[in-house]
């Protein structure tokens, strides 16, 4: 998988912390806190940085002011009142010394994370220039964290706030862009991303020490002293979240699976452990947490399931939890390439879901999704939630492949045997569809779009592809 060259390692993180910390006379900041940044709106807004023991130290911005003395380790932290939407502002950090950081603007913030889907840069997407061409937007910005692992929680990370523009959106991520370019077109506010992703990574590295022991992970497993392995437990929460954790953000989005499609079964239960633990070190209970379902890819055969099983397991995070919703992608990807180069689909079904949830806009930002199917008379009629205006057949191009508009795709049923059969189906209203085969006397379980590469053309009205299913779900 696509790496970005922007990994350090942890002796030059700890050579700069000592280096930054020199003068233990002067306050200094995490890299996060920084000019260019942009700073959470609607809510207390946490600074924090180093000093000496028993030094007190003030912020102001925006005539508001937060005081405090830093303990014996030198740490601080203050909250600042909310701030007015917008900026730029001055942030003045006064202690025995004073630093001022310029060009500050106050939105709304969010994290970007997972693997390499979403590490993916703008550069190497579908019309790169264009996009790049048309980024300029000064109120969009990305502060992309620089690679780093640690068997250890470190204090600070490399990387920088840059704005939205030709020079610097090509090395953005791809999906964080469009993510944060939607928004801001429905929020009309700044907005800013904090980009913290790896390629290949497995959910294990992004989760806390406690919760993989917790999950049956020996502390054998973590292997230290191997500062190689991004794979290893708990080694990017380590270096590359915790760090970041105390920025106020509103919520997360997540790309990320597709190295856990060994074992889907066990990834139900590590999906919402880990959006678990963000909440918890981010000190954000009602933390929103946006995963992406897996882009259809072959992986081990088109019709084989551990990329279905991997979709389910994220659908299953978002039925348990409010704050949860997933952005349903089963039509935009390659057969051949598990990057599929149209991450704007992507960016912008996430800020569709983050407008519901995280904003409260009354929006089709769900794609329709299951709701309960009967059985009669040989047939079976699916019923779906989230329908919008009604169901339609979207023809066209799915996954690169050409789909007609006047037949459904997508679904199969099975009988008491267990044996699938592609199912005849018709929408019979707006929010139904009935489903039989000559093949299937008495229909018992109904599956759509339930295999690693599916070709599935039902669609909301306002064009979200309905999201995968099994009924026999064990």
């Amino acid at each position: 998988m696509y790496l970005m060259r922007r990994l350090v390692t942890i002796g030059g993180i700890a050579a700069s912390l000592v280096l930054s910390g020199a003068a233990m006379a002067d306050v200094t900041l995490p890299r996060a806190i920084s000019d260019h940044m942009v700073l959470q709106r609607n809510k207390p807004v946490r600074i924090w940085g180093w000093a000496d023991a028993g030094e007190t130290v003030t912020v102001d911005v925006a005539k508001r002011k937060a005081s405090t003395t830093t303990g014996a380790d030198g740490s601080w932290e203050v909250f600042l009142p909310s701030l007015p939407t917008g900026g730029p502002y001055v942030v003045n950090v006064t202690g025995k010394n004073k630093l001022q950081l310029t060009d500050v603007l106050v939105g709304e913030v969010w994290v970007c994370s997972g693997q390499s889907n979403m590490e993916w840069p703008v550069r190497i997407t579908f019309e790169p220039e264009k996009t790049a061409n048309e980024s300029t937007d000064d109120g969009l910005r990305m502060f992309t964290v620089t690679k780093a692992i640690s068997d250890t929680e470190l204090k600070d990370v490399t990387g920088s706030w840059q704005p939205a523009g030709p020079t610097t959106t090509p090395n953005f991520s791809a999906v964080g862009y469009h993510f944060a370019k939607t928004l801001r077109k429905t929020l009309g506010c700044p907005i800013g991303m904090i980009h913290t992703s790896w390629g290949g990574t497995r959910i294990e590295a992004w989760t806390s020490p406690a919760t993989n022991i917790k999950a049956g992970m020996s502390k054998d497993e973590f292997n230290p002293g191997d500062n190689r392995n991004a794979n290893k437990a708990s080694v990017l929460y380590n270096a590359m979240l915790v760090p970041v954790a105390k920025y106020t953000v509103t919520g997360a989005i997540w790309y990320q699976g597709e190295s856990n499609a060994g074992n889907p079964m066990k990834y139900r239960t590590q999906l919402p452990e880990m959006i678990a633990d963000w909440r918890n070190v981010f000190q954000t209970p009602d933390l929103v947490f946006l995963p992406v379902q897996l882009a259809p890819f072959t992986a081990n055969g088109n019709n084989a399931t551990s990329y279905a099983e991997i979709r389910e397991a994220q659908s299953m995070a978002a039925e348990k939890d409010k704050r949860v919703g997933v952005a349903v992608i089963t039509d935009v990807g390659e057969e051949k390439d598990i990057h599929p180069r149209k991450k704007g689909p992507v960016g912008e079904r996430l800020a569709l879901q983050a407008a519901r949830i995280a904003y409260g806009k009354k929006n089709d930002g769900a794609s329709p999704s299951l709701r309960n199917v009967r059985y009669y008379d040989g047939t079976a009629i699916v019923s779906f939630r989230n329908t919008g205006a009604g169901l339609v057949i979207k023809g066209g191009t799915i996954n690169e492949n050409s789909v007609p508009s006047d037949k459904l795709m997508g679904f199969q049923i099975s009988g008491a045997d267990g044996v699938w059969y592609d199912a005849d189906a018709e929408i019979i209203d707006r929010d139904r569809v009935e489903l039989k085969s000559s093949k299937v006397a008495k229909p018992k379980n109904v599956r759509f779009a339930f295999i690693n590469f599916p070709l599935a053309n039902l669609f909301s009205i306002g064009g979200l592809p309905v999201e995968p299913f099994r009924t026999d779900r064990p």
